[in-house]
């Protein structure tokens, strides 16, 4: 007899236990990281997003990037690239994806391309902050101290 495993029940499954969202501050770069499933949500013009249930990852640096510099030409390594930035509040938070062609969406059809689930996340996330804390090394670690 042949087991055969349906994709739904399996997805369904992941996506009960590996949660929506988790939140931690890198310990080598001191970054705070954070991974977050995309629910969908409804904008103050009642544009309805819909929930395509992927994974995002997120890093956030101090300070801002130039205006001139958009997610697409960041020079870091990351599943599919960056492909959010926003600065406020004194900080930069740089993210990626995981709804591409190759990928997985849970929402969008479960047949094809390959599920990125948290731990993959997570992975590609701390890799990003360990990258965000190089390039911007000096930034990060020789401001100046208030009163010097």
């Amino acid at each position: 007899m042949r087991l055969t495993l349906d994709p739904v029940s399996v997805l369904a499954h992941i996506l009960q236990t590996e949660g929506d969202t988790l939140q931690w501050t890198d310990p080598i770069t001191g970054l705070a990281c954070h991974v977050q499933r995309m629910l969908g949500r409804t904008w103050p013009d009642g544009h309805r997003e819909h929930a395509l249930l992927h994974l995002c990852g997120y890093v956030t640096i101090p300070g801002n990037v130039p205006k001139w510099w958009t997610e697409y030409n960041a020079p870091f390594q990351v599943h599919g690239g960056i492909t959010y930035l926003a600065t406020g509040a004194g900080t930069t938070t740089y993210g990626f994806d995981t709804a591409h062609a190759w990928d997985c969406v849970p929402a969008r059809d479960l047949y094809h391309g390959t599920y990125r689930d948290m731990d993959y996340c997570y992975g590609q996330t701390t890799a990003l902050a360990a990258q965000l804390a190089k390039y911007f090394a000096r930034r990060l670690h020789n401001r100046p101290k208030k009163g010097t």
